[in-house]
């Protein structure tokens, strides 16, 4: 039997998110995977800072987004109203 996904949401930081709104950078991003190894894989990131800054998310707009092209990286401003990006790399 095969995982489900879920969808991971984490606190991040970019050096494109730098604006006069949010100076720090920080964002938050979203990605569906069937396991925290794989948001790992997908994202560089590591476990510590998967669990510390993060989890799954039940956000209905992020979990549409995410289960929609499952494994792409998506992200937003912190202190922001913009949309979600997907991550270009």
């Amino acid at each position: 039997m095969s995982k489900r996904l879920k969808v991971y949401g984490f606190l991040g930081a970019r050096r494109d998110a730098y604006t006069a709104q949010n100076h720090s950078g920080q964002t938050r991003e979203i990605v569906a995977a069937k396991s925290i190894a794989e948001v790992m894989r997908i994202t560089g990131r590591t476990r510590r800072e998967l669990t510390n800054f993060g989890g799954v998310t039940g956000n209905p707009e992020e979990v549409s987004l995410a289960m929609g092209k499952p494994g792409s990286v998506f992200w937003k401003p912190l202190n922001g109203r913009a949309e979600f990006t997907e991550d270009s790399a």
